[in-house]
């Protein structure tokens, strides 16, 4: 799977997710960017599906229909130092 984000300079760069946290060089500009976790995505035990950014991973967010608090699971981790 891959994930798509832009550099400071504007260019859309693509990466792997087996990357993430680790800094890519931009093509264009030759700056270094991070490479970001992509956005968690849960459901409620309401039903309704929650989204949350990776730093929130283990922490509790509110579901905005019913007010239920629920933990957001970690689904990615970096494992290559």
């Amino acid at each position: 799977m891959a994930i798509t984000f832009d550099c400071e300079c504007g260019e859309s760069l693509e990466a792997e997710v087996r990357h993430c946290g680790r800094k890519v060089r931009c093509p264009t500009c030759s700056e270094r960017a991070v490479v970001p976790f992509p956005p968690i995505t849960f459901d409620c035990a309401c039903g309704q599906s929650l989204t949350a950014d990776n730093a929130h991973a283990g922490r509790r967010v509110t579901c905005r229909i019913y007010s239920l608090s629920e933990v957001t699971p970690t689904l990615l981790r970096r494992e290559h130092a």
